[in-house]
């Protein structure tokens, strides 16, 4: 798979991904498995990553 933005190679990985939020500011997402571009750094998510994603996020806000 191509990147978007540069046309580069994707490389599959896992780890963690920051993100910003109106509620939250930074939060950092723990456990994700994600494409990103091996030259600009531009991450892809799978609907079932960004589920997950929108789902920590509601239990973190949920939290405060």
């Amino acid at each position: 798979m191509k990147c978007a933005l540069c046309n580069n190679e994707l490389i599959l990985k896992n780890g963690h991904i920051e993100i910003t939020t109106k509620k939250l500011g930074k939060a950092l997402i723990p456990d994700i498995q994600y494409l990103e571009c091996a030259e600009c750094h531009d991450k892809l998510l799978t609907m079932e990553q960004s589920d997950k994603v929108v789902d920590f996020i509601k239990q973190q806000e949920a939290k405060q």
